[in-house]
């Protein structure tokens, strides 16, 4: 997994689409919230700077630092200019450990910046950078707003005042036998940071005590929070230590935007930011880049990461546009919701006969008065299987819950596949192995992607109807850690293997002759059972 682990990538085209796209807002959103609190990084795609201006500025940065030394020392203002900090060139010191010469800029209308001669063009296109990136920085700071669960516009207020801002053009020089460090591990002492590089890479992100490298990328802007956000919101996001090392004899370019507050402000935890535990949601996830049926990659690439990082970090996630109808959802819990409504005679009649060979009783049961559990439910297999008994009232339920099958199965199934690349399996791996359905990620993964303990807790005096799909195996299928996570990584087994059947015969452990769910038989299993 850890070769597998990269930044999280986050397409911000819902947030410039001038629509009301909210599926995608809100996947997006929850992208950020969580690779800010867990990476401090991510990866922006789609985010309005023109991929060829981006190009142009660093290849006249590049032309700019190639001058000789003398030329590149005239683009420096006069003393008692005013700004925050010497704008214009400079190039560190012989004795430092940072291996860098670079141009500061400030925003273009306050007068600070003293610009070189030549290039021709260099100016306009570091000026236009400044405004594009000032336009994203302005976006990312209201999806952090979001995100922070602050009210609507409380950190455009709080933060107002653009002088502070400025903007790096960076040379790093080659690396050498003696010498590798292009810039020391640090945080960022800012708001929010924007960094554009070149193909030679080297920049590095300290995550969990390992770096991890941030690989060039045509076209899209890394993004990473810095120590006033981290504060901002009480370290519930993260401020990251990153570094750049230098790995080839060559130059590497880079231009860096630091989205600032004013040097007099002062910052505290916001008294006005609600409780992070209230607004921490599970990660959200777009899945409309896989149905697209086109390749946008940026979009499978970013969809993807989430999906593992929340198998790994939550064992949950939420999916939007995932292709079961909104219509569909909606009339299957309002027909649920009248039949569960009938009286409990006729809810019975929803009962198969016995001697079924169902796996599991199909139709209508409900919980014991004894269990802790209190729900009544209605549990149908594939219809094409043959087991359902399905009630005669309301009119179109049994319709509604096939189709709705159907969908899910669909649902599943596209899952299973975005699963076998989150666990860098051959493709179709899963599909082969689990050709009757899915199976328990978790042991197979040899823990890397996680089970989640939850439970449904009723606060409030009204009934509560929902509706559950269990993309299950067959019972007689061996489950077991895939070699692809024990021996060929060289790691050990955390799970002995079982029969899934097994397992599921002790999770809900019963004396057959006694009535079912009494509450001394009621011993729960876990699959920490089979734990090694």
């Amino acid at each position: 997994m850890a070769a597998t682990v990269a930044l999280p990538v986050v397409d911000l085209a819902p947030f410039l689409a001038g629509d009301d796209k909210a599926d995608g807002v809100a996947g997006a959103t929850e992208t950020v919230r969580e690779a800010c609190r867990t990476h401090g990084f991510f990866r922006a795609v789609n985010h309005g700077v023109p991929t060829e201006l981006m190009a142009r500025a660093l290849q006249l940065s590049a032309a700019f630092f190639a001058l000789p030394d003398e030329e590149k020392a005239k683009a420096r203002p006069a003393d008692g200019s005013g700004a925050p900090l010497p704008a214009g060139y400079s190039r560190r010191p012989a004795n430092s450990t940072d291996k860098s010469e670079y141009m500061l800029v400030f925003n273009p209308k306050f007068g600070f910046n003293a610009y070189p001669a030549d290039p021709a063009g260099f100016r306009e296109a570091v000026d236009e950078c400044f405004t594009k990136l000032t336009e994203l920085g302005l976006l990312v700071q209201e999806i952090l707003n979001e995100c922070m669960g602050l009210p609507p516009g409380f950190l455009r207020d709080f933060n107002d005042d653009r002088s502070f801002d400025f903007m790096l053009a960076l040379r790093y020089f080659p690396a050498t036998e003696e010498e590798s460090n292009g810039l020391s591990a640090h945080e960022d002492g800012n708001c929010i940071t924007f960094v554009i590089q070149d193909d030679v890479g080297g920049l590095e992100v300290l995550k969990d005590g390992v770096w991890i490298p941030v690989e060039p990328i045509d076209g899209s802007i890394i993004v990473n929070i810095g120590d006033v956000t981290q504060v901002l919101s009480n370290n519930k996001l993260k401020s990251a230590t990153h570094r750049v090392v230098m790995r080839k004899p060559v130059h590497r370019h880079s231009l860096a935007f630091y989205f600032n507050i004013h040097g007099d402000k002062w910052i505290e935890p916001g008294d006005h930011r609600e409780t992070m535990a209230a607004t921490v949601a599970i990660p959200v996830v777009d899945l409309a880049p896989f149905l697209a049926g086109d390749d946008k990659a940026d979009g499978v690439a970013g969809a993807t990461e989430t999906v593992r990082e929340a198998c790994r970090t939550h064992g949950f996630f939420r999916a939007v546009n995932h292709g079961v109808p909104t219509e569909l959802m909606a009339r299957a819990l309002k027909l649920s919701a009248a039949f569960f409504a009938l009286p409990d005679e006729e809810k019975a009649k929803a009962r198969p006969a016995d001697g079924s060979e169902a796996p599991f009783p199909v139709g209508y049961t409900r919980r014991p008065a004894h269990s802790p559990d209190k729900s009544e439910f209605l549990l149908v297999l594939d219809p094409k299987l043959g087991f359902n008994t399905y009630p005669a009232e309301p009119g179109g339920f049994r319709e509604a819950v096939d189709e709705c099958f159907a969908k899910l199965t669909e649902l599943g199934l596209l899952v299973q596949e975005i699963l076998n690349e989150c666990m860098g399996l051959p493709p179709g791996f899963l599909r082969d192995f689990n050709g009757e359905r899915s199976s328990d990620f978790m042991v197979l993964s040899n823990k890397k992607l996680k089970s989640a303990t939850h439970r449904v807790v009723m606060r409030k005096p009204v009934h509560r109807h929902s509706l559950a799909f269990s993309l299950s195996i067959h019972g007689d299928k061996w489950i077991e850690p895939l070699p692809e996570f024990t021996a060929k990584v060289g790691e050990a087994p955390r799970y002995r293997g079982f029969v899934l059947r097994e397992y599921q015969q002790l999770r809900s452990r019963r004396n057959k002759t006694h009535p079912s769910f009494r509450p001394e038989d009621m011993v729960q299993i876990s699959i920490t059972h089979y734990a090694i």
